[in-house]
Parts: C-alpha cells; structure tokens; sequence
C-alpha cells in the first residue's frame, strides 16, 4: 500500500515517508537520508540494484534489507557547499555510537523519549538566546568533541563522509542559525552553523594499545595505559625507538593528512602540543581500554576528494583492490599465526581461524571480480563473528601489518575498506 501510495505521486513522498515510515531517526525529515556515495552502499548490493533503475525523483518496488522493507526515492546529488558547524549530542540507551569510544562523559541511562524531551528544552532556550550556544554545549553535550567546543568540521556536500544527514540540515541554514533537533546513531543532535575558516592540518605516526575485550575492567584499562606509558617515557631518551616499537605493539601505522575539526578530539588536541618530529610524553585515551601514542608528521597535500552519487561503471577492473585483497588472503597463515600470540587467542579460536584459510581456494579459483568480492564478505562476516568486533578490528590491523610487510606500503585510499 506505502508502496503504491508512493510510486503513483498521489501525495508528496516526504509527506508519506513523515507519516508511514517506521525509521524513528528519519521520519520526521521527510525519510531524508542526506547525500550517500553510492560506493557507501556497496554491502546492500540489493538497495544499488533498486536506485540504479531509477532516475531522479522516482520510486523504487519495496527492497529487502536486514533492517525491514524500504521504499526508496531517488534524488539529485546534493549542490556542492562547504559547511562547518558545532553540535550539542544528547545521548539515550538505544543510540549505539556514544558509549564505546565517543563519549565525553559518563552516560546516564536515558530513553529515546527522554533524549528528545531534553533536547527540544535545549534547542528552545538556544533559539531564544543564541549566544548561549556554546555555555548549553558545555552543559549538556555528551560527545567528546565538547573538548572543542562541539566542533565537528568543515565538509564538502559532494564528499564522502560519516554526517550526510549533518551536513544536508547545515546547508538550509543561515551562518548563526541553530537547526531543531534531529536523531541520529550519536542521540539527539542539536546543530549551530559556523562561518568557514582556516583551519590546520594533521598528521601522525602512532602506537595503538586496545583491548581484545568488548568490556574493560578498571584495572585493565589502568594496566593499558601505564604499559603504553613505560614505551613513551623510553622513547622520551630514546626517540629513534619509536618505529622499533610500532612493530611490537598491535595497531601501530601512520595518520594520514587530515583537516582539523575532523580527526578525534583527543588526538588534535595532543598533536597542536607537538612540533613536527616530536612524540608525545604520555598516552592519549582514545576510549575504555584503548590508548595511542602519537608522533606528530608533517602533513601532505590534502583536499576533499568528491564522491560519485551514481552507480559507477568502471571501464576496466579495479586494479588495487584485486592486488590487496589477493594480498590479504595470501597472507592469512601468518597473519593468523600473528594474532593467536598477540591477542591471546583461546586454542578453539586459532583452529577456527586456520579453517577460514579454505577461503584461499575458491578464491583462486574464482573466475570473476564479483565472486571475488563475495568471498571476502563472507571472510569479514566469519572473523567478525568469530572474534567479536574489538578482535576483529585489532586482528585486521595486524592483517593490514602483515600486507604492508611483505608486499607494499599503500598510499591513502589503497584499502577499500
């Protein structure tokens, strides 16, 4: 019916996704997504196949995905804009995003319906006293970019990027003016638009120490940090150490060339303490049981590179993409043999890691890029819920060491994913 409704034009679509859509997050938007890469989309290949049939302003047949049924509008790609802005995020139970790494501050446990309430009082006495933006925001955001006072950027409509729906509520804005609430993976958003400025460049060698563990004791939290402390305070009188280390300790690699405002909070803050060359003296606490030592670089060339928004239809196949995941599987043995020591991995773990080398073989012999593709989804989805998704982050940096090590050190973009 939603779907009939919707392909005959009898009513706007905005004004039936408001009124049927089941998407909580969107609904109220008019089921608005912002501008999404059609590369971002490359895991529902289901939701690609129903735009690529359409052009713009029509609407596609009900489409499948583990989340429910969709019915999709497609749209013009967004008009290219720059836009910077600050946010107040007020968390709730439900939102995933916060509690891992991203919070600011202990949360409190709080309901979709509880977040909203809180957010609208906040979003009214913001528009009623603009100038207050910034005390309300120091008050009340839960994200640890408070450090910076909500500051989350500058970006390009036309790039790809994690804000689609962000950057799409910025350019209806006026410099100063403040958007009403909106939902999203974070909590509650509440959006002030900035005027464009300068804005440094970073960049950055680094030494990570995470948790193999999805929950983080105290203590070892406690442990992590002071071991990654020892390393800082012996790279202290012997800096020429550092890369010696990097090898050792799981995650280590370089940052590339970012714009301020975009990268971890806690890292640019570190990094504008350092001078080009120099390492810092203590950790930063990416998150619970995840810390990283930085050694400040000189920053590369950097612009925002557009995206395309259409299907692409290359003219011959992906030349690197072939070469590192060819890589990667080739490889999987000793990067196996890797993780069973650095990680600590339960014995049941290791034997169910040496049977996904099976892989190899159907990959060898696949006779196309698509057959290859689909075997590397199902290697991510067996590692991810075999290791869990701290492990498996963790096992495939050490994947990623190992390509480095004995094939090439990629460029940025060389891994697609």
């Amino acid at each position: 019916m939603a779907s009939n409704q919707a392909r005959s034009g009898g009513a706007p679509f905005a004004a039936l996704a408001e009124q049927l859509s089941e998407d909580v997050t969107t609904s109220a938007r008019g089921g608005s997504l912002g501008g999404i890469a059609a590369e971002s989309l490359y895991d529902w290949p289901q939701i690609l196949d129903a735009l690529a049939a359409l052009h713009p302003g029509e609407v596609s047949a009900p489409v499948e995905t583990e989340f429910g049924f969709h019915i999709l509008q497609l749209r013009e790609p967004p008009k290219s804009e720059q836009v910077s802005g600050r946010r107040i995020v007020i968390s709730y139970d439900e939102a995933p995003w916060l509690p891992t790494y991203l919070a600011a501050r202990e949360l409190p446990h709080r309901s979709r319906s509880e977040a909203e309430r809180l957010a609208g009082e906040i979003y009214e006495r913001a528009l009623a006293e603009p100038a207050s933006f910034v005390r309300l925001l120091r008050q009340y955001s839960e994200h640890r970019d408070l450090s910076r006072d909500g500051d989350f950027g500058t970006w390009s409509s036309r790039e790809g990027s994690p804000f689609p729906r962000e950057i799409e509520r910025l350019q209806g804005l006026g410099v100063g003016e403040i958007a009403a609430p909106i939902d999203t993976p974070y909590g509650f958003q509440i959006l002030l638009r900035t005027p464009l400025a300068k804005r440094p460049l970073y960049a950055a060698a680094r030494i990570l120490w995470q948790s193999v563990s999805t929950v983080v004791v105290p203590e070892a939290d406690g442990e992590m940090r002071e071991g990654l402390q020892k390393i800082a305070d012996l790279l202290r009188r012997n800096p020429e150490r550092f890369e010696e280390f990097q090898s050792s300790v799981c995650c280590a690699g370089v940052m590339d060339t970012w714009q301020a405002g975009r990268g971890s909070a806690p890292v640019e803050a570190a990094l504008a303490r350092l001078h080009i060359g120099q390492i810092a003296a203590t950790p930063v606490r990416e998150g619970p049981g995840s810390y990283v030592l930085l050694k400040r670089a000189a920053p590369g060339q950097w612009k925002p590179e557009d995206v395309t928004f259409a299907l692409p239809a290359p003219d011959r196949p992906d030349v690197v993409f072939v070469l590192m995941a060819t890589a990667r599987l080739e490889l999987l043995e000793e990067a196996q043999r890797e993780a069973s020591t650095r990680l600590s991995l339960e014995p049941a773990v290791t034997q169910r890691l040496a049977e996904l080398q099976a892989l190899k073989v159907p990959w060898q012999q696949a006779q196309s890029l698509e057959e290859r593709r689909n075997l590397l989804i199902q290697l991510q989805k067996n590692l991810s819920d075999l290791l869990g998704p701290q492990r498996y982050a963790s096992y495939w940096g050490i994947l990623e060491q190992v390509v480095e090590r004995n094939l090439l050190r990629p460029g940025p973009g060389a891994f697609p994913w």
